[in-house]
């Protein structure tokens, strides 16, 4: 909760509650008579106020006591050649910077979908207090130098609050962003609730979200998430009456600029860049050699991987049911580093060590898990693998406390420990680590009530898969 002290004389103190973020604020006006007795708020008139429309005259006309929400930087930019042909490798020096930052939490970027002049940056931080000190920083100069390789120069650079529902459309494999601009003497409070409206409307599309932005009270900008351009386009064209009539009605009032990007992680041109640590998740079929010795087979590739930058670390095994699957988590300091690795020259020459492990190309995705309580179950005597995926019409906001509640109730396992994939938000990986397979196979038989309970809970959310591996390490 942040409380808010007015600049001027004015006796008000605004209460703003972050669980429902600019649409209601709770507003104590003294009562006159206690004016001047500084009363506390107790004891003052309780005043509800809808501030969509005041968030921004709050913003200049009071003292800010507390540090803002999570905020994604929107940058617009002209790419450069080299950005069009390889987003990836052009923007990983950028990355590198980025992820150096105090509250960067991770960016998206892509190139416009029909207009190749056009690109987009999403950046996301935990507060725009920490890209103000950065833009401050003696990163930001490297920043700007970094930046000459990706575009001659910035367009447009705004700030938006769009809430848990970005991460999805950002993701998807295209992602529709929908500017929007008051027309003169129009205001929020005219289309707010059209434009819930719009989102709320059944589509194939996800994580739909909006705000407006930090520096322009009549612009907001709509995030949609489309599982392809095409069915974006035919979700236009032939929407539900109800849909178009929304449209319409929200032409009254804008002036509307719609734009398509590949900036999830879903085609050849959408990048996802993640600071931090993260762990790759191979699922591979295992050749002979390495059924029959996995540490020894691994070796070879094991000495690969701890040549490149960033490199912790290796568990690695075979399904324990199923001798045909087999699964390396590969620890990075961060997915740069990883994207780095798979393009060095000594890697492409080595590809004949990889054929000693699997017999034909693995999966890998990425999934946001990393410390001691990974290494703890993935180190134990045997680790189950949970692969969960979302039903559809769910979110990973659903299924998290009852994840979380799995997690907490009191086993012999240890190291349990969960995240989503970088690749497909709509799948998330739980690792546990057990003492023995028998104790695992024990508890799954003989589950206590409580966790039935909460297991049976979480399948109205995930469809889920379960898997059992011994797994070998190998360290930097």
């Amino acid at each position: 909760m942040a409380v808010y002290t007015t600049t001027q004389s004015i006796p008000l103190k605004v209460i703003w509650t972050p669980s429902i973020p600019w649409k209601v604020i709770w507003a104590y006006m003294p009562r006159p008579s206690q004016r001047s007795q500084g009363a506390s708020h107790e004891s003052d008139q309780l005043v509800i106020l809808d501030t969509r429309a005041l968030k921004h005259s709050i913003l200049k006309h009071f003292a800010i006591h507390t540090m803002s929400s999570p905020v994604t930087e929107i940058v617009v930019f002209p790419p450069t050649e080299a950005y069009v042909q390889d987003p990836v490798g052009t923007f990983a020096p950028l990355s590198e910077v980025f992820g150096k930052a105090p509250g960067f939490i991770s960016v998206y970027h892509g190139v416009d979908y029909e207009d190749k002049s056009v690109a987009y940056a999403f950046v996301q931080w935990e507060k725009i207090e920490d890209h103000v000190a950065f833009t401050k920083s003696p990163g930001f100069p490297e920043l700007q130098a970094a930046f000459k390789t990706v575009t001659p120069g910035l367009t447009k650079v705004t700030h938006v609050s769009a809430g848990q529902g970005l991460i999805d459309a950002l993701s998807a494999p295209i992602t529709e962003i929908g500017t929007m601009v008051l027309k003169a003497g129009h205001t929020q409070e005219q289309v707010s609730a059209q434009i819930d409206a719009l989102c709320a409307a059944p589509s194939p599309a996800k994580g739909k979200t909006w705000n407006w932005t930090v520096e322009d009270p009549k612009e907001l900008v709509l995030f949609v998430g489309w599982p392809s351009h095409e069915i974006h386009l035919q979700t236009r064209d032939n929407g539900p009456p109800e849909v178009k009539q929304v449209i319409g009605e929200l032409a009254q009032h804008f002036d509307v600029k719609i734009a398509n990007a590949k900036a999830g992680n879903g085609n050849g041109n959408s990048v996802y860049i993640m600071s931090g640590p993260v762990t790759e998740f191979v699922t591979f079929s295992p050749t002979e050699a390495y059924l029959k010795d996995p540490a020894g087979t691994f070796a070879p590739m094991g000495e690969i991987m701890r040549k490149h930058h960033g490199f912790v670390g290796v568990y690695h095994g075979v399904n324990h049911d199923d001798k045909s699957t087999g699964y390396a988590f590969v620890q990075w300091e961060s997915i740069e580093d990883h994207i780095a690795s798979t393009k060095l020259p000594e890697v492409v020459a080595q590809q004949a060590i990889f054929k000693e492990v699997w017999t034909s190309p693995p999966k890998a995705t990425h999934v946001k898990v990393s410390g001691q309580k990974l290494v703890e179950a993935l180190s134990a005597s045997a680790t189950e693998i949970g692969t969960l995926v979302l039903k559809a019409g769910h979110t990973e906001a659903q299924a998290a406390p009852y994840i979380d509640a799995l997690c907490a109730v009191p086993t012999p396992a240890t190291g349990k420990i969960w995240g989503s994939t970088v690749e497909n938000p709509s799948e998330l990986v739980l690792l546990i680590g057990w003492p023995s397979y028998e104790s695992h196979v024990q508890l799954r038989d003989n589950a206590p009530p409580e966790l039935k309970a909460v297991i049976g809970e979480l399948v109205q959310h995930v469809d889920v898969k379960i898997v059992t591996a011994e797994l070998v390490h190998f360290g930097k």
